[in-house]
């Protein structure tokens, strides 16, 4: 009798083949899972805004600096001025004359001197005042520094501090030529002297007069002084 053998695929048994089989469905399984293990693990770069080819752009922050404000020093009351020099004789003859004022203890709430420079004074010449008389400014030309340059008239007290409102002295106008840098009406400091340089106007008449000093602080705080000068003829010694 002839024996007929069956084809075995790979010379494996059915068995064989489930076993292989299953073992390489495990190692693919195996090989995923890793996958996915090492995808959590390891992520992908994230560039910022206005990515570069994949390249992530780390933004700046730009820090800008404010600038610190200086301190604005408060105008405080300000002293009677003293006027330190003021020359004589006065002859409308081209002479140059001058005079110089300052004011005394300015101090802060530290009791420390006070320095600033933001304040204006005026030099102008009236009628002379009387001794039982005192010069006195309105307020509203006090309170409006920009104004201060400008002619005004002065009005009078008594020496009890009483309002003569009958009594007034107007600016003379022209009477004083004042020489550069020193301008009638000019900006001065809290310390230092404040300087003025002159002539005597040849349209100047003789007699006497009053010259008045006036420190006034932002239209906040002021106070003024007065001194008497004669105005003497021009071909007078």
């Amino acid at each position: 009798m002839q024996m007929l053998s069956g084809r075995r695929s790979n010379g494996l048994s059915p068995q064989s083949r489930r076993i292989a089989t299953f073992a390489i469905v495990l190692f693919a399984l195996s090989g995923l899972i890793s996958g996915f293990a090492v995808g959590a693990f390891v992520r992908p770069k994230v560039g910022g805004t206005g990515n570069n080819n994949g390249v992530g752009i780390t933004r700046i922050v730009q820090q800008t600096k404010t600038a610190t404000p200086v301190a604005t020093i408060q105008p405080v009351q300000i002293p009677i001025p003293t006027i330190d020099r003021v020359e004589s004789p006065n002859v409308p003859n081209g002479t140059n004359y001058t005079l110089t004022a300052h004011l005394k203890n300015i101090l802060g709430r530290d009791g420390q001197p006070i320095h600033a420079d933001n304040l204006t004074c005026k030099l102008w010449l009236i009628a002379r005042v009387p001794r039982d008389q005192k010069v006195y400014i309105p307020l509203d030309i006090l309170s409006n520094v920009a104004t201060i340059s400008n002619p005004f008239t002065s009005q009078a007290k008594d020496q009890n501090g009483n309002l003569l409102p009958d009594v007034t002295y107007p600016e003379i106008e022209q009477s004083l030529a004042f020489n550069n840098p020193t301008p009638q009406t000019q900006p001065c400091r809290t310390d230092g002297e404040v300087t003025w340089r002159y002539q005597i106007s040849q349209s100047a008449t003789p007699g006497k007069y009053t010259l008045v000093v006036l420190y006034d602080w932002s239209g906040k705080h002021y106070n003024w002084y007065w001194v008497d000068i004669t105005i003497s003829q021009a071909n007078s010694n």
